[in-house]
């Protein structure tokens, strides 16, 4: 077997409701799996975003495609209450660490463990089949008991980090780089289509100015820009939008996992929102077959393909990412990053004052200020590296 290639895979469709719906069925039987099918619905209506739904069932393909090969029915012996063994925990913990990635190389370890935790979330929500048969757990305290021993045979079979995690960033050169590659003025000499970069470099400032996921970007649509008597963004999330809400871009589309809220410019006097209505007023359209431009179109999305008009794709998205890495020379640039980027900055000017800290908190979208952390790793060690120059100008007699 092809390492890279798993048994199980999950695809996407859409249901009557217009909701991102998910299936993961075994590529050589063509078979659904029944409790994962089961796993996704319950995810499904408890709110879980279909991003988080499908980076669940991707990893727990890996279970499944395990169970498979070792001729194991893993759907009968979790929905029937057996469950995993500690010995089947150990067998697949040890086939898991043999993998490898779409880039051939093993798993890394936060991807291992990331793997392992679900695989444990899985395994005691399948647990919970078995407190309604008549001869199964009647105790809630024996329950307790066995999600606790299962926790623990899946936790005993991680591999340990001591490295703390930092957010990737930019430095200051880096950020420069990318600004002067997306200039319009360096673009003209280059030749380029004028309305595509100026669409690149208009996602690039919503993304480093404000620290937008690049799905929040792909989601916007004219009424959450700036406008008269509005100077700010409104980031929405997909449940928030209504029932008529629809995205030509179906399984596709975008969807900002963040919580909705409302987001000034923190740069004094920023171009952005002028970006954004010179680019309403004259690079968002499709081109017609006549050759004209037609700006009104049937949907409200901000940020459109080339010519067709279509809402730009997650996917090109990423093309564009790849592309300005390359001609800016800022090696593995990604969207992401330029959102760490402008994290790792706010975060160190705020990181003294708990009410901002609270504030950037909302300005990221997140629900548990424990998502700072990361920042706040980035942040400690800036400053134990700027630390040091306050040695610069002093003696130290005994190390003289």
């Amino acid at each position: 077997m092809n390492n890279t290639l798993l048994t199980y895979v999950v695809d996407r469709f859409l249901d009557d409701s217009n909701r991102i719906r998910h299936v993961v069925s075994n590529r050589d039987t063509s078979n659904p799996s029944h409790c994962l099918s089961l796993y996704e619905y319950d995810q499904i209506i408890s709110g879980a975003s279909p991003n988080s739904t499908l980076k669940g069932l991707t990893q727990l393909a890996y279970l499944y495609t395990w169970a498979y090969l070792a001729k194991k029915d893993l759907d009968a012996m979790l929905l029937i209450g057996e469950g995993m063994s500690e010995l089947n925990i150990r067998q697949f913990s040890h086939w898991l660490r043999e993998r490898r990635g779409r880039n051939g190389k093993l798993l890394k370890a936060g991807s291992f463990n990331s793997i392992l935790n679900k695989c444990a979330v899985f395994c005691i929500w399948c647990g919970k089949w078995e407190i309604n048969r008549p001869y199964g757990r009647n105790s809630s305290l024996i329950n307790q008991t066995a999600d606790l021993q299962i926790s623990k045979a899946w936790k005993a079979k991680r591999v340990r980090v001591r490295v703390k995690k930092l957010a990737p960033d930019l430095d200051e050169s880096e950020i420069i780089a990318i600004e002067q590659y997306l200039k319009q003025e360096v673009v003209i000499k280059r030749g380029e289509n004028l309305d595509v970069v100026f669409r690149n470099y208009l996602i690039w400032r919503l993304a480093i100015e404000m620290g937008l996921r690049i799905s929040e970007i792909l989601a916007l649509r004219l009424q959450d820009c700036p406008q008269y008597g509005k100077n700010y963004i409104s980031i929405i999330r997909i449940d928030e939008r209504g029932s008529d809400y629809i995205d030509p871009r179906g399984v596709y589309a975008p969807r900002p996992k963040t919580l909705s809220r409302d987001l000034g410019f923190i740069i004094e006097d920023s171009p952005l929102p002028r970006l954004i209505q010179k680019y309403i007023s004259k690079h968002r359209y499709r081109k017609k077959q006549c050759g004209g431009k037609q700006f009104l179109l049937e949907h409200d999305f901000l940020i459109l393909a080339k010519n067709t008009g279509s809402p730009l794709a997650i996917f090109s998205a990423e093309s564009i990412a790849k592309k300005i890495a390359k001609n800016s020379s800022v090696s593995g640039y990604h969207w992401h990053i330029a959102r760490h980027a402008f994290f790792n900055r706010t975060y160190s000017a705020v990181a003294l004052n708990q009410s901002h800290v609270n504030d950037l908190v909302y300005y990221g979208g997140w629900s548990d200020p424990k998502s700072l952390k990361i920042y706040a790793q980035s942040a400690i060690r800036t400053r134990s590296i700027k630390a040091l120059a306050i040695w610069q100008g002093n003696q130290w007699e005994a190390l003289n």
